[in-house]
This record gives C-alpha cells, sequence and structure tokens, in this order.
C-alpha cells in the first residue's frame, strides 16, 4: 500500500499531541482561542513518540488536542479534519518520520490497519513535513527548558502555559 487509507483512526481513537506552533496555525484558521481547543493529560512514559513533557502544578504533562463526546479529535467533522491546511504537523506526517540521515521513516502505528509508506510526490511532502515537526518539537523543546525553570515550584493553568508560548512562538 503507497497512500493513507484516510479511515480516520488516527483522528477518532487516539489523543493528537500539539506544539504551540500548532495550536497558533489552528487558532488563526479557526479564529477560536486555544484555550478552547486545547488540553494536557499526564505524560504516558509508553506512548509511541517522543513529544516533549512540560510541568504543571509539580507534574509532567503534554499539550493535546480536546476530544470530542463520541471521543475524536475536536477538528474532526466526522469525513476528516476541519481544518485541514493548518493541521498539527503530527496529524500531517502520522506515521512516519525523518530519521538521522534525513529519510523519510515508518514508526509503528496503533492507528493504521495496514502498514503503508507513502511514494513520489507525496513521499516529498511526507518528508519535508517530517523536518519541519523536528525543528518544530527541538523548538518546543528549549520553550519548555524555559518554562519548568521558570515554573517549577509555582502553581500555573494551561491559560498560563499557552500565553508563555504565545510569547516564545
Amino acid at each position: 500500500m503507497t497512500s493513507c487509507q484516510r479511515c480516520n483512526k488516527c483522528c477518532t481513537n487516539h489523543l493528537i499531541l500539539v506544539t504551540p506552533q500548532d495550536a497558533a496555525r489552528v487558532e488563526k484558521e479557526t479564529g477560536i482561542s486555544a484555550v478552547l481547543f486545547l488540553d494536557v493529560i499526564d505524560d504516558r512514559k509508553e506512548r509511541e513518540r517522543g513529544e516533549p513533557a512540560f510541568i504543571l502544578n509539580g507534574k509532567e504533562k503534554l499539550l493535546v488536542l480536546q476530544k470530542q463526546m463520541n471521543n475524536s479529535c475536536i477538528l474532526f467533522n466526522g469525513k476528516g479534519c476541519s481544518v485541514h491546511a493548518a493541521r498539527p504537523f503530527l496529524c500531517r506526517v502520522y506515521p512516519f518520520s525523518a530519521n538521522e540521515k534525513g529519510e523519510l521513516v515508518s514508526l509503528p502505528s496503533r492507528a493504521c490497519k495496514e502498514k503503508w509508506f507513502p511514494e513520489g510526490e507525496e513521499a516529498k511532502q511526507y518528508l519535508q513535513d517530517a523536518r519541519a515537526y523536528q525543528q518544530q518539537l527541538e523548538d518546543y523543546k528549549k520553550a519548555i527548558e524555559k518554562w519548568n525553570q521558570i515554573t517549577l515550584k509555582q502553581k500555573r493553568s494551561l491559560a498560563d502555559f499557552i500565553e508563555f508560548m504565545k510569547k516564545e512562538f
């Protein structure tokens, strides 16, 4: 198989981790404050990927998109992403990444029914997005280090975290 089958399992059965840059794109696209579509969860050590966790009130947390009542991503409209052009980079590259050589590689996936790998122009786009996502994650990690140093012993909210990140980016 050489292309995503658009089964939407990644949108309907799993949490979507996001970066502040992702949140800013979605906020700009929708006009909705990030506080209304973002959430935090406790860090999960068994997760598929290595997105950075941050400290919020003494606990390691992950920034995620909220879920609808039916457990779907808040941006899922029943057919696909309601903000497809502005969707988070994790959504753009799943289930792939760029390795240390800069090549596109397949990662284990709990969502995809069958293993697949893009070809041609689609592969080039996945690779370009995977590299951009890696850069976003590096920038996010640096901002989290600042946040964690500043707020280590302070009680803070998700809104405080979002405001801090907006200033960083």
